[in-house]
């Protein structure tokens, strides 16, 4: 069995030139970071919950907690066990041995709504890892003054975005993201 390693969230990155949002999930005491690409609207709602906004209704995620616990089960944790054509595979791990196959961003808000680990097998890390002085000027450990300034960044981002922002071409909504 692959050793694991728990991740933390760094945050959420506004990557330049592109605009494009990523979630850094940090690899203690290794100074790396490993960037998971993100959709619009995970992204959205990632930077919302960190930042502790809350919604009226439940998202998705709060539904699959509340289904776990109402089955008599928790998640006990999510694990990351595989990186294909530059997706991530990740899978929620409940009490009852069970495992849900899901994205690295939904297992992240999982994880944080159910107070769960999320862990990243050790080869995954070494092969996906980039250093985090690639994207911070300070170490991966310690405060860092350019993800203050991408949450304030990001929070003008959603203060300008419209629903009409994440329609397809057909008008509709979808879940184009895939968590590269």
């Amino acid at each position: 069995m692959d050793e694991f390693v728990e991740v933390e969230s760094r945050g959420i990155l506004v990557h330049e030139p592109e605009d494009h949002p990523v979630l850094l999930l940090s690899w203690p005491g290794s100074g790396r970071v490993v960037p998971v690409w993100l959709g619009a609207a995970e992204a959205a709602y990632l930077a919302a919950r960190e930042a502790g906004m809350t919604q009226n209704r439940p998202c998705a995620q709060d539904v699959i907690v509340e289904m776990a616990e109402s089955t008599g089960n928790s998640i006990e944790r999510a694990e990351v066990t595989g990186f294909h054509e530059g997706v991530f595979i990740a899978a929620l791990v409940l009490s009852d041995g069970g495992r849900v196959d899901c994205r690295v961003s939904d297992a992240w808000a999982v994880c944080e709504i159910a107070e769960a680990p999320l862990v990243v097998a050790r080869e995954i890390l070494e092969a996906t890892s980039v250093p985090a002085g690639a994207l911070f000027d300070d170490d991966v450990d310690g405060p860092a003054a350019q993800e203050e300034e991408s949450v304030e960044e990001f929070a003008r981002f959603l203060d300008e975005i419209d629903a009409a922002d994440f329609l397809g071409e057909d008008g509709r909504g979808g879940d184009e993201a895939d968590d590269r």
